[in-house]
């Protein structure tokens, strides 16, 4: 998402630490197709092997538990950015 680009450009750019914007599931709505497709798909799929948890999270436009959002059991989940009511 454009929320998840602007944060990892903020992440990296401003303090230097490395992120990267990863998802699992798919990306299903047309608006989310496009703008993947005009950003050059910076968002990578993340695998199973890679979602052990060990690396911190921030879930951007989604929240535990909701929708198309599997976040690894046990990861560290920093924070939640999402416009939606808790639930």
């Amino acid at each position: 998402s454009a929320s998840a680009g602007a944060l990892s450009f903020l992440l990296t750019e401003r303090l230097g630490i490395q992120s990267h914007m990863a998802y699992r599931g798919m990306i299903g709505r047309a608006e989310n197709k496009a703008l993947a497709q005009y950003l050059g798909y910076p968002l990578q799929p993340l695998t199973d092997a890679e979602s052990d948890g060990t690396l911190p999270a921030i879930l951007v436009d989604t929240q535990p538990g909701a929708g198309n959002n599997r976040l690894p059991l046990g990861s560290t989940l920093i924070a939640v950015i999402d416009h939606h009511p808790w639930g």
